[in-house]
């Protein structure tokens, strides 16, 4: 990806609050109404993720939201990166690893801070390696961790203020046990041993007694690969893990713990990270990264319980994905009605860079190889040309709406390693527009950019989506960018629920 920290249309928003002229053949100028941000003020978070700023390392927090990706709320913060939020069986506290060097494992150490902010940050473990991955124990009194603090990376309790520090178990020299999960429903421990290149799941009651090794073993030449991240379904009857092949490449797996039988369940074509469950186990919380189809970055989504049907729940590409978390009062998921096509008699197509050379609004209507085209201007030294899409959807109420789909069909007239095929997707709420998908010297074909997005934050309370289609090219020659189909829909609550 070019590496211009001033790219157009990503990081200048203000330019589409100016475009420079009318669509022809039926597109509209640019509105100049107001719009009204639906921030989720007073509803409680129904989440806790940590995320990461892609352009600043220095930049994290754990953020608090709906699973709608509504509120602006955050955990307390202080320097430096926080990964593997844990909620606590009550309710307001997080447990959580916080590394004051960002990527350096051995600066991580543990700490509890309260959602409500009723609570005062507590540091609980201060060792010369790493504290990682904890979670709770069920009654929420003892937290469980991996740490390295006498070499090899150990399973070990403490209070949840930190007191009463004790290995959990023992394990030959060499043998490094991670990655803990510990079940509310069975009382049972599920964690990663890695030995002699090989990783496993494991499992053991929370006495220490009845240990077991189960499902396949899978190489692992270093700890980053092979078995990881295995989560509990909330009944304890299923474990769910991530097969970590290569770096940026993974896949979902569940194990039945009754049967031994394994299950894929998401095979994303890049990266799958962090699973948790959702409370009632009828939804998946995890990190996606698909860059196939130009979604770089780990980005927080949700899944049905079997893998199906990735949404995102923060889809812009700005912040990365470290751990996440539902807490207990994390409704079930809703039910859906038939998905909506938005007509495009209701979307408004405005200019925001370049010039009409062919076509207008009406070709967006199917991929069927009729474009609308513009040339490109010059912006900052490089090569532009865009579309702004507006919709007002047909919905009485933001709180109607499930999930936003868009598909956009378009080429560019040249391509090379300096260019870029992009569609974002404003987010009121930030006054931004965030990255959804850019594709790299994405060649001179029709290519595909698509989402689905369930964060109702990019949902105006008017009801407005607005979603772009870029060209960005290198200095040179003007361009073209040729718009085939622009294709928004709407999943809705059934009638009877509205």
């Amino acid at each position: 990806m070019p590496q211009n920290a001033l790219r157009l249309l990503r990081l200048r928003p203000a330019l589409f609050a100016v475009l420079a002229a009318a669509l022809a053949t039926g597109c509209a100028p640019v509105a100049t109404s107001d719009s009204t941000p639906n921030d989720g003020q007073g509803q409680p978070p129904q989440l806790a993720f940590c995320r990461q700023s892609l352009t600043s390392s220095s930049t994290a927090e754990i953020a608090l939201r709906t699973a709608t990706n509504l509120g602006t709320s955050r955990v307390a913060d202080r320097s430096g990166r926080e990964l593997h939020v844990r909620a606590h069986p009550g309710g307001d506290h997080v447990v959580f690893t916080r590394q004051t060097t960002a990527g350096n494992a051995s600066t991580g150490d543990l700490y509890v801070s309260s959602r409500s902010g009723l609570s005062a940050e507590v540091r609980i473990t201060n060792s010369a390696g790493f504290d990682e991955t904890p979670c709770w124990s069920p009654n929420g009194a003892v937290v469980l961790f991996a740490s390295a603090r006498a070499g090899d990376s150990r399973l070990w309790t403490c209070a949840m203020d930190g007191q009463n520090p004790q290995p959990f178990l023992a394990a030959d020299p060499g043998v490094e046990d991670r990655e803990p999960d510990w079940s509310a429903s069975t009382d049972r421990i599920v964690f990663v041993r890695r030995q002699s290149g090989q990783s496993q799941l494991h499992l053991v009651f929370g006495d220490g007694t009845g240990l077991v090794p189960f499902g396949t073993q899978r190489p692992s030449p270093n700890a980053e690969l092979g078995v990881r991240e295995p989560c509990f379904a909330p009944d304890g009857s299923k474990v769910a893990f991530i097969e970590m092949l290569a770096s940026g490449i993974s896949r979902l797996w569940s194990i039945d713990l009754a049967t031994g039988v394994e299950s894929l369940l998401f095979d994303p074509q890049g990266e799958v990270r962090m699973p948790r469950y959702a409370p009632l186990g009828d939804r998946m919380l995890c990190a996606i990264a698909q860059p196939l189809q130009g979604r770089q970055g780990l980005r927080l989504s949700m899944l049905d319980a079997g893998g199906a049907n990735p949404q995102l729940v923060e889809p812009g590409e700005q912040w990365a994905c470290y751990g996440v978390d539902a807490f207990s009062t994390m409704p079930s998921a809703p039910t859906v009605a038939a998905t909506e096509v938005v007509p495009l008699s209701a979307i408004e197509v405005q200019l925001s860079a370049g010039v009409v050379t062919q076509g207008g609004k009406s070709q967006l209507g199917a991929a069927d190889d009729q474009f609308l085209i513009l040339a490109s201007d010059t912006f900052d030294g490089r090569e532009i040309a865009g579309i702004n899409c507006k919709a007002t959807l047909s919905v009485n109420s933001v709180n109607e709406i499930v999930a936003i789909r868009a598909r956009i069909v378009a080429k560019l007239s040249r391509s090379d390693a300096d260019s870029t095929l992009r569609t974002s997707y404003y987010n009121p709420v930030a006054e931004r527009f965030d990255t959804i998908a850019e594709l790299n010297a994405p060649g001179v074909n029709s290519r595909t950019l698509a989402f689905t997005s369930q964060s109702l934050a990019h949902v105006t309370m008017e009801r407005q989506v607005r979603v772009t289609v870029i060209g960005d090219w290198s200095p040179g020659a003007r361009a073209e960018l040729a718009v085939d189909e622009v294709r928004l829909e709407v999943v809705r609550l059934p009638l009877l629920v509205r």
